[in-house]
């Protein structure tokens, strides 16, 4: 009988196509200046398109001094203080969170930032580019701390008044514009992340031309953009031309662009893996690690991304122990900088599970997994996806663990959920629903799995080519389906 012959050996293979799921940039904190990430940007699975193995970097940049200087110059002229008890103690706060502060973790970030911006905008005129730079710098932290729509509108805000103020064009609202296009992108609105990318591109190339580092970052957004559309080839063009145009532009003894530096050059070890070339990636990966090992401090984020995506780059090639001790780092170090319950923290953790899981530690891998998911769906919507995917993998797990009826639940769960998000003929739906088709053949259920069977054809035959581990994995459940039946 070919049945439960295959169906034993073939369970390892679907776990592992399902639980490919992981983690993402961006990419990852965003500061205050040009946007990118991808975040956490992790390679994905084929059958797990929602959340990603590997991470690009999205991070908004701070403003620089010289900016700073020119917004301070203009304010200066045009008196635009409203309160002069309280201006200097606010641009000297402002300054700091333009740093970073020294806060120890995101969310404490962002609390100083939204104090010190209640106090500009108590300290000075609404039409301010002083108040334009403070919306910068808020809508920036949100963004790390994963408030897509309140640093969208914050960032708008942030450009309307720089160009009331008539100080548009200029470095801070190049900056801003650059910010916009890359939330738009990471966002996945690519129209609009198309317009203000276009706008972006002329600002830069009117205000430092090319090649330099701020044209870097903009075809370094292009990339990210290109990866968001799913053409990774073209993605892994932009930033390979990125990251060689920065490096050759930026003093690497300054810390802070040697940071974006190594966000850069793991980004594109991640994109790189999702083009097949597995020693490419790995070879980039290990580069930016080891760059960050050696020259940012421990508890950069940065750092952790790095981290991150040479762990994902490991377990892509069965490395499985090594991936899961680089992991445990980036996870404590996200941990501790970005909070237990940011996004980028449960990506990480993602990663470990799927470490653990293929060495055959399943509670742990099961545990973690959950773990993951609470993260996801504490973050909403904009995490809706990885927390359906997480559940699935969670399936996968009680499944090895013989567990038949709590994977069913999990897999349905799992599969209304994705098609609340997207639709019923959505590619992230082929892992649970081809997981439920060994389920109902677990548990005798043929007419069950007949009918789900038929659901996972037309999605592989509509998103995967045929000789994909799907659609051979399709073929093989219609063999033993019919035999049952």
């Amino acid at each position: 009988m070919l049945g439960w012959a295959v169906m034993k050996y073939f369970i390892l293979v679907i776990s592992i196509l399902s639980f490919l799921a992981a983690c993402q940039a961006k990419p990852n904190e965003v500061n205050q200046g040009t946007a990118q990430d991808i975040s956490s940007y992790k390679s994905e699975d084929v059958l797990a398109k929602s959340v990603k193995d590997s991470e690009l970097w999205l991070e908004l940049e701070p403003v620089t001094d010289e900016a700073e200087r020119a917004i301070t110059a203009f304010d200066t002229d045009k008196n635009e203080i409203v309160n002069l008890e309280t201006a200097d103690q606010a641009m000297e706060a402002l300054r700091k969170v333009e740093k970073g502060s020294g806060a120890a973790s995101l969310s404490d970030y962002l609390a100083e930032v939204e104090k010190t911006h209640a106090l500009v905008v108590s300290s000075y005129s609404p039409t301010s580019p002083i108040v334009g730079l403070s919306y910068n710098t808020l809508g920036a932290a949100q963004f790390n701390s994963g408030n897509y729509d309140e640093a969208l509108g914050n960032l708008r805000k942030a450009l309307e008044i720089y160009k009331s103020a008539d100080f548009h064009p200029s470095k801070p609202s190049v900056a801003t514009q650059g910010n916009l296009s890359a939330i738009l992108s990471q966002m996945k609105r690519p129209e609009e992340a198309k317009v203000e990318s276009d706008k972006h591109k002329d600002l830069l190339l009117a205000f430092f031309g090319s090649p330099s580092a701020e044209y870097a970052q903009y075809l370094f957004e292009q990339g990210v953009a290109q990866y968001h559309a799913g053409d990774m080839n073209k993605a892994a063009e932009y930033l390979h031309v990125s990251v060689d145009m920065f490096e050759q532009t930026i003093d690497k003894n300054d810390e802070a662009k040697l940071s974006l530096l190594i966000a850069y050059i793991s980004s594109y070890g991640a994109v790189i893996s999702r083009t097949g070339d597995m020693d490419e990636s790995i070879l980039q990966s290990q580069r930016a690690m080891t760059l960050a090992v050696e020259g940012l401090p421990e508890e950069n984020t940065n750092r952790a991304l790095a981290l991150h995506n040479y762990g994902a780059a490991l377990n892509n090639i069965a490395r499985y122990s090594e991936a899961a001790d680089v992991l445990k780092q980036a996870v404590n170090i996200r941990r501790k900088v970005m909070g237990k319950s940011h996004p980028f923290t449960a990506y990480s953790v993602m990663a470990l599970a799927y470490s653990e899981g293929r060495m055959g530690k399943i509670e742990v891998s099961e545990d973690l997994t959950l773990q993951a998911r609470d993260i996801f769906l504490k973050a909403g919507k904009s995490q809706a996806m990885a927390a359906a995917t997480a559940l699935g993998n969670a399936g996968s797990m009680a499944s090895a663990q013989g567990d038949n009826e709590t994977a069913v639940r999990r897999f349905e769960q799992s599969i209304d959920e994705i098609i609340a998000i997207s639709s019923e003929d959505s590619e992230p739906l082929i892992a649970p629903v081809q997981n439920l088709i060994f389920e109902h053949l677990a548990l005798g259920q043929t007419e069950k799995g007949l009918i789900r069977h038929a659901e996972a054809h037309k999605l592989v035959s509509k998103h995967l080519p045929d000789t994909s581990p799907s659609a051979i994995l399709n073929d093989i459940y219609k063999a033993v389906l019919i035999e049952n039946k």
